[in-house]
């Protein structure tokens, strides 16, 4: 027998053969691939098998303690893992319609989540919150966990995190949306003019007017993005506490401060003054 052959007698494992008693002869690679499958199989079987003594041992006290609240913190910090994975490789919207529960995700919010890990543990976090106490009842207490269905209690707690993320998403959206509108309404003639005049003083008639022009190309700005960066610059923040806040990256944030000053520069009579500090 040559060195990358194996041969399986009857009563052996011969995947295949359909001829019972006769030996088979496999190459290595084949049997390797069988032996790690097998393998894999016996590890996760004591999981399973693990699985079922921690729901055991923490029923004793009702699903309370600090047994229990240790195993749901590590549960927890698995699906926040899970979910911080897929939200920033945009796999998520892959894995929510396998699930049968699709969520129409914005493309503007994939992106944000590709870029911005706060917003992404955020929306995990509102996530495996709602999920661990369906997850305390409906799979430990009333018994909806089946080990004999082959799924890890980490691997269960996840679809139920994919479940409830369309609820969780929408909460996100609109706290994410409230966060941006409460500076998408402050831009005002009055405040950008005092902006861009000297302290101690008064606006002049110019600067009013250079306000009034500002204000203009921002109300007509579709971006809202673009808005809320215009009107965050105006009150002193930098452009990488904007992209912090917004999701965004620094480059992303110049990029449109760029766009935005060239057009403003072109609504002014002369072009030597760039206002409120759009330069930086």
């Amino acid at each position: 027998m040559s060195d990358v052959e194996l041969v399986f007698s009857h009563g052996s494992l011969m995947p295949n053969s359909g001829i019972a008693g006769q030996n088979v002869v496999l190459a290595q690679p084949a049997t390797d691939r069988i032996l790690g499958e097998l393998d894999a199989a016996a590890k996760m079987s004591e999981r399973l098998v693990r699985d079922v003594e921690r729901v055991e041992e923490m029923r004793v006290h009702d699903f309370t303690g600090a047994r229990y609240e240790a195993f749901a913190d590590d549960v927890c910090r698995y699906g926040i893992r899970f979910l911080n994975a897929r939200l920033r490789t945009g796999e998520i919207v892959v894995a929510c319609a396998e699930r049968g529960r699709p969520v129409r995700f914005t493309e503007e919010d994939l992106k944000t989540f590709s870029r911005s890990r706060a917003d992404r543990e955020d929306l995990a976090v509102m996530t495996v919150t709602q999920a661990i106490l369906r997850f305390t009842k409906q799979a430990l207490r009333d018994g909806g966990w089946d080990p004999q269905r082959g799924a890890l209690l980490t691997t269960y707690f996840c679809g139920l995190c994919l479940l409830v993320l369309g609820d969780t998403y929408r909460a996100w959206r609109t706290q994410h949306h409230d966060r941006v509108m409460r500076y998408d309404k402050r831009l005002g003639i009055e405040f950008l003019a005092r902006a861009i005049t000297p302290a101690d003083s008064e606006p002049s008639s110019r600067q009013l007017a250079l306000a009034q022009a500002v204000v203009t190309l921002a109300e007509n700005e579709r971006s809202q993005h673009t808005r809320v960066i215009v009107q965050m610059t105006a009150q002193g923040q930098t452009q990488n506490e904007i992209a912090d806040h917004l999701g965004l990256t620094r480059k992303q944030v110049e990029g449109r401060l760029r766009r935005f000053r060239e057009k403003a520069k072109s609504a002014r009579e002369r072009g030597t003054l760039i206002p409120f500090g759009l330069d930086r």
